[in-house]
């Protein structure tokens, strides 16, 4: 497994991901945008097999996580449509979601990703980064922190406060809830009573 610098969040802009995508072979096109919408680490997404997937509960299970732990991870309307179309071409004697013609799983990705990054003129990105752009966007477009913790199978809340500054808008509309307990002006003393 890629170790990572503590701390580092890079991701990418939806823009940028759609000139990734697009630059990617077919077949790395549908192993691309699980990771984007599910935040899944790549081994998991490779070894990933039609057993684990529920198209119709919407849910894939990753029964050992890096940590150890099982992980359910939701089907958005853009991966359930995905994985229809996968399992009508489905390889009929591979377990694997994403398999070669010849039914065996993809070991290695790299160099096809590498030239998809190049192609798209992205740098400093790697493919677990699409882990923190499926964190980052889910943060900025105001999921709770906690909620992101569990989609990622963090079992520490320490590794997903990385992402927390990625949501300032979030922090002031909590505190602006507490607007609507007081009565309006109602904490204006009167100011014509002069204290001596």
């Amino acid at each position: 497994m890629e170790k990572e610098p503590p701390g580092r969040v890079r991701y990418l802009t939806d823009e940028e991901f759609q000139k990734l995508h697009s630059s990617c072979p077919d077949w790395l096109k549908p192993i691309v945008m699980v990771a984007r919408h599910t935040g899944l680490r790549r081994e998991n997404i490779l070894s990933l097999t039609w057993k684990q997937v529920d198209i119709w509960k919407r849910l894939i299970v990753i029964e050992h996580t890096k940590n150890g732990e099982r992980l359910g991870v939701p089907l958005n309307d853009t991966l359930k449509d995905l994985f229809v179309e996968l399992s009508k071409v489905r390889h009929i004697r591979s377990p694997y979601v994403f398999c070669r013609s010849d039914g065996n799983r993809y070991v290695e990705i790299k160099r096809a990703f590498k030239n998809a990054l190049e192609k798209s003129r992205i740098e400093n990105f790697r493919f677990h980064d699409l882990r923190h752009t499926f964190a980052s966007a889910l943060v900025q477009k105001g999921v709770d922190l906690y909620q992101v913790q569990r989609l990622l199978g963090h079992k520490d809340g320490r590794m997903t406060q990385r992402y927390a500054h990625l949501a300032p808008e979030n922090l002031r509309d909590a505190v602006l809830k507490l607007d609507k307990v007081m009565p309006e002006k109602s904490y204006v003393t009167n100011q014509s009573q002069s204290v001596d």
